[in-house]
């Protein structure tokens, strides 16, 4: 298995973290346009949603465990 990268840490990380609050909420993964209905820029898209799908799977993954 793989390990995990670690998360970026930076004020600007809590777009990542509202990203992933939003993805956890509704239970599934989201599409660029579902972020951008969201309120999501294309560059805080772009610049944050590799880090919230890793926050996203960190937390599910405590979840199951």
């Amino acid at each position: 298995m793989t390990p995990m990268p670690a998360r970026k840490n930076t004020e600007t990380s809590t777009i990542a973290e509202r990203m992933a609050n939003f993805a956890i909420e509704t239970g599934e993964g989201m599409t660029r346009l579902d972020l951008k209905r969201q309120g999501f820029t294309e560059e805080e898209i772009e610049a944050f949603s590799h880090e919230a799908a890793i926050i996203v799977a960190e937390r599910t993954t405590r979840r199951v465990a």
